[in-house]
């Protein structure tokens, strides 16, 4: 130590004390005592004259500064005459460990403690770490660990954040002990342990993280002969926070893997019977990946065998969601889900209607649901990057949407449309009125209208869309439907949203004109809704929309236009190409997720009304149709190239493929005819796709959706309410059941919708005590014993600081889309620490 070192260390003592005391055990330091500068104090030596130096500096001198030098060894208490001067003083000492010790702001009784870790205080960055780091009420063990926490860069001296740390680590060496590694050249390890001991109640002749690690998930998933280890709930508690961390997941899942692979957990998983999964699925495990694989099989298999009902099934799934595997492996759990529905429903339905308009009907509130969970099966299906693991259900969903929904549907529907000569119906409302019934009505009270028309979007999907904007957004939004023109395809369905008096297509190209005019391309479309009209209206492209800037661009447009139509195009683009009709389902969602972009981009440049329509429908199907299954079109009399849904010609009759109209009973000008093809068959179209098609008169195809959304929030639209059903006023375990009820019934009719909320238990400051656990509320059961949930929390080791102090049940819920909280509700209960928490093994 060099003198400077020593001369601001003795200022800082002679700054809170008069007398300081140096035992100079090694006599090293006499010459050092030349060179010292203390001003106003006097250095006195012991050369066995202690009683002298006693009456000196408290009777003669009271108020002077004194350096008492002592070069031999601090003597033992009882042996010391100077001691009650030395207790009631200070004393300096000039060996590294003390230095550093007052470099950091200890006490001197800690002067222990950084002998014995003098490593850790050889580095100038450490000592300042641990110094900013230091409170009032340290103790040896929370200094140890804030060191280890400075070792290993852990977020903050909690042991569970310094074992984080240490198993990303692990998870990247496989031979090394990261323990061992970081922490034995500072003399931790001990330490260390200890802590994991007393917290986790892990215990081992010849501890390692790697044991210890196998330790936690044989306790999260006793599996087999394995059995459970013997640590405390807090292991329960880290691994909850272990796996919710976004930065310390991947360590998780790879150590998970490892172990799964060295503790053979596959092979126990494999002999667990249907009661034993059963179980898993109570227990909620999810230390392993293979247990959510073992899962998906064992939940799969039940759908093909219809293990369960309905809310049986979708319970299975809610605890699930809780499971950290749930974001890889959801995509499989709803397919699954939506696979089963599909077979529920298609086994109940019924095609007992006697007219058209109860089939029109019918479909509007039934048979739509069959078409929407084939279409998410499909895209879940290959959103799991896993279809192989779903052949089987694909096989079954496929036979059962074409040969138990598809094929009696469309049987039944051709005998329907025997009874109409004309189309469409003269009760229902007509895709061409759009303009005059739909329009003109908002804007005849001089409100603004922003329409967007998306080619494609079936009925089912603006159902889907109905539910997320009421989910997500809380505005108002209804589903109405209009019959499409036939031919339903797009030239001619986007004309008739035109203002028109008459509609036409030609013979052989299938252009569509209103009122003699073209209706192809943006620029077409926008002088016609300006000529036949006295509003003010412009036209864009979806991407032109989205591109503008709401307040410079989009405000002033609203402002200066009556009505705004944006064309969007993702569903008929996908689907109508041969090489990605494939992927219908997922542009059918990517559709739905721009229409509600577009929609929250027009009600922020102050659109107060909108509406969402489509030129027409489609049919789709994901097994390939062959050629074989393609009629061919009758040549004789035909004008153009087939499309693969209908035909033009002269004197065209109905047979067992085509269905003939005169253009006049379609409502249009002209003198030919058109056939379309009947019920769900194609027409042979060489290179053209034949999975998706429109054209033809079946309800998916025909019925199309008008959805209005309003910026005004509605308020009929709800969140179902949760009930905390039980929870106990007196806690006197570490594993805490919660029984939650929802209220109301999930409900499009009753516009009732689901709810997510986040469960765990909290000191009243606001200290999380427990794992915290998501929870979906989405249940459409009638009744109300199936709308109950029970939640098992673990309290972790801090709870105990909390004996006989009321701790909070919190539901928690985000604000919005946003990931700030808020709290749902709460209850309050009195922690009785349990009595075995408090007694140590002898």
């Amino acid at each position: 130590m060099s003198s400077p070192h020593i001369q601001r260390s003795l200022e800082r003592h002679f700054s809170h004390h008069r007398i300081v005391f140096w035992y100079d055990d090694k006599n090293e330091w006499t010459g050092e005592l030349e060179g010292l500068e203390l001003p106003d104090t006097e250095v006195l030596r012991i050369h066995n004259n202690e009683i002298g130096i006693k009456f000196r500096v408290l009777l003669q001198q009271p108020k002077q500064k004194f350096l008492i030098y002592i070069p031999t060894e601090r003597p033992k208490d009882e042996d010391n005459w100077l001691l009650d001067i030395l207790l009631s003083h200070a004393e300096f000492h000039a060996d590294r460990a003390s230095l550093h010790l007052q470099e950091t702001g200890l006490p001197p009784e800690y002067r222990d403690l950084a002998q014995q870790h003098a490593a850790f205080f050889t580095r100038k960055d450490r000592r300042e770490a641990l110094k900013s780091q230091i409170q009032q009420d340290e103790t040896h063990r929370t200094l140890r660990r804030r060191m280890m926490a400075i070792v290993v860069k852990a977020q903050d001296h909690s042991l569970d954040a310094i074992l984080l740390c240490l198993c990303e680590n692990l998870a990247g060496a496989e031979l090394l002990d990261p323990v061992g590694d970081a922490l034995d050249p500072y003399q931790l390890s001990d330490a260390f342990w200890k802590e994991v001991e007393i917290q986790y109640g892990y215990q081992s002749a010849s501890p390692s993280l790697l044991d210890f690690v196998i330790s936690l998930f044989q306790h999260n998933a006793p599996l087999a002969a394995k059995g459970k280890s013997q640590l405390s709930s807090q292991a329960i508690v880290f691994l909850s926070r272990w796996k919710d961390s976004n930065r310390s997941r991947t360590s998780f899942e790879t150590l998970s893997k490892r172990i799964a692979s060295d503790l053979k957990v596959a092979e126990d998983l494999n002999q667990l019977s249907d009661k034993d999964m059963q179980a898993l699925v109570e227990a909620e495990l999810d230390a392993y990946e293979l247990i959510e694989q073992r899962m998906i099989c064992w939940f799969r298999d039940g759908i093909m065998t219809r293990n369960w009902k309905t809310e049986e099934r979708r319970a299975i799934i809610a605890k699930r969601t809780r499971s950290v595997w749930f974001p890889k492996y959801g995509a499989l759990y709803e397919a699954l889900n939506h696979g089963a529905e599909l077979l529920d429903l298609v086994e109940a339905v019924s095609f007992d209607v006697d007219t058209l308009d109860q089939g029109i009907s019918r479909y509007q509130t039934a048979w739509w649901k069959i078409d929407f969970h084939y279409r998410k099966f499909h895209g879940y299906r290959r959103e799991s990057l896993q279809p192989a693991l779903l052949d089987e259900v694909t096989k079954e969903v496929e036979k059962r949407y074409l040969n138990g929904y598809l094929g009696p549907l469309a049987t039944r529907w051709e005998s329907l449309l025997d009874q109409h000569p004309t189309w469409p119906p003269k009760l229902q409302a007509r895709s061409r009125d759009f303009f005059s019934q739909v329009v003109k009505p908002v804007t005849a009270k001089k409100q603004k209208l922003f329409v967007i028309i998306s080619d494609g979007f079936r009925y089912e999907c603006a159902v889907d869309l109905r539910a997320q904007i009421l989910k997500k957004y809380k505005f108002t939004a209804e589903v109405d439907s209009r019959l499409a023109s036939l031919p339903c395809y797009t030239q001619l369905g986007m004309a008739s949203l035109l203002p028109q008096d008459s509609l036409s297509i030609s013979e052989d190209s299938g252009i569509a004109y209103a009122d003699g005019v073209s209706t192809v391309g943006s620029a077409n479309r926008e002088k016609i809704l300006n000529n036949k009209s006295d509003l003010k209206i412009k036209v864009f492209s979806a991407e032109e929309f989205l591109n503008l800037h709401t307040k410079n661009e989009g405000r002033p447009l609203m402002k200066e236009h009556d009505v705004i139509y944006v064309y969007h195009n993702q569903i008929d683009k996908t689907g109508d190409d041969l090489a990605t009709e494939k992927s219908l389902p997922t542009a059918c969602d990517d559709a739905i997720q721009t229409i509600i972009e577009i929609a929250r981009k027009a009600i922020n440049s102050n659109a107060s009304n909108i509406v969402v329509t489509a030129d027409h429908g489609f049919l789709f199907r994901n097994s390939p149709v062959e050629d074989a299954d393609c009629p061919a079109a009758p040549k004789k009399g035909l004008l153009g190239n087939p499309h693969r849904r209908f035909i033009t010609g002269r004197d065209l009759q109905t047979d067992s493929v085509i269905r003939a109209y005169s253009v006049e009973a379609l409502g249009l000008e002209g003198d030919f005819d058109i056939g379309i093809a009947k019920g769900i068959q194609r027409l042979r179209v060489r290179g053209a796709g034949k999975r998706y098609v429109h054209g033809g008169a079946m309800p998916q195809e025909v019925i199309v959706p008008v959805v209005s959304i309003s910026k005004v929030q509605s308020k009929n639209a709800q969140q179902v309410e949760v009930e905390i059903q039980s929870f106990p006023s007196r806690i006197t375990t570490m594993r805490v059941a919660v029984r939650l009820f929802q209220k109301q019934v999930v409900s499009e009719a009753d516009k009732m919708l689901g709810r997510q909320l986040e469960v765990a238990i909290f000191s009243p400051e606001g200290e999380l005590l427990s794992d915290k656990k998501p929870v979906r509320f989405e249940s459409t059961d009638s009744e109300p014993r199936n709308r109950e949930q029970v939640i098992n929390l673990t309290l972790g080791h801090r709870v105990a600081d909390f004996n006989n102090q009321k701790l909070e049940l919190r539901l928690v819920e985000n604000i919005g889309s946003t990931s700030h909280q808020k709290i749902y509700d709460k209850v309050t209960a009195v922690f009785a620490k349990p009595f075995e928490t408090e007694i140590d093994d002898f």
